[in-house]
């Protein structure tokens, strides 16, 4: 794309690559090229009015604030609510196994000591020893 453009700068490269066009050719890339610059202009036009509109937005704000007598820093020292901790859910069903207690929420998938115990001892979830 470097050379296209460095091509298009200069107008002796131009002409050179220009040779063999028609003139029809010739104009349709001028208004092609035309085209292109509207659309910038338009675009950058754009892009200062939204940054008009902010900074009248910003100057309202400002304002309000002033009136109600809050700076800047009080808005930086809010305290934030704080967000409450996920906490463990509590275990149902505790079992011992070899001198080793296991615990369970219920929840899930059925942990494999909890599958053989039950097993073992012809039990369902609901008779397992609460915890």
């Amino acid at each position: 794309m470097t050379g296209l453009i460095n091509t298009l700068k200069r107008k002796t490269s131009l002409r050179q690559e220009m040779k063999n066009a028609s003139n029809a050719d010739v104009e349709r890339m001028i208004k092609n090229l035309n085209d292109l610059l509207i659309e910038r202009e338009e675009a950058e036009a754009r892009k200062k009015a939204d940054l008009a509109e902010k900074l009248e937005a910003i100057k309202k704000i400002q304002s309000a604030m002033a009136d109600a007598g809050i700076e800047i820093g009080d808005l930086q020292n809010l305290e934030m609510p704080s967000v409450k901790a996920k906490t463990k859910a509590a275990a149902k069903y505790a079992i011992n196994v070899d001198g080793k207690r296991y615990e369970w929420t219920g929840r899930g998938r059925t942990p494999t000591v909890f599958a053989d115990y039950m097993k073992a001892h012809s039990l369902s979830k609901k008779d397992l020893p609460a915890a």
